[in-house]
């Protein structure tokens, strides 16, 4: 049994004239904005970039940073080493979810950190 369903079908928006959009220019980009918002992981990447970022600013002040993210440091350009330090610690994260096991830092030795 088919029913016809041309009265639910939505009828064309009428163009706003040009002095109506001067006047809510700014309301009708709040609400486009409002309509497009983050994604869960969008967010997240964001999130864990900034992180990464935070942490490739330290060890290139001087500060101290594993071993691994000091040798990409001397070999990649800092953006770049700030999205596989995000990749490497999203990575972590996805198998302590999946894993259920607390996370343990491997120590490294004495000399590599800096410690005398």
């Amino acid at each position: 049994m088919t029913h016809k369903i041309e009265h639910l079908k939505r009828k064309p928006a009428k163009p706003a004239t040009k002095a109506e959009m001067g006047v809510r220019h700014d309301a009708l980009f709040e609400i486009v904005e409002r309509m497009r918002p983050m994604t869960v992981r969008q967010a997240l990447r964001s999130v864990l970039v900034v992180g990464a970022t935070a942490v490739v600013q330290h060890v290139r002040r001087g500060g101290r940073g594993s071993p691994w993210i000091v040798d990409l440091l001397k070999r990649k350009p800092p953006k770049l080493a700030a999205v596989a330090l995000a990749n490497k610690m999203a990575r972590i994260a996805w198998k302590l979810m999946i894993t259920g096991n607390s996370y343990t830092a491997k120590s490294a030795p004495a000399a590599l950190m800096g410690a005398a």
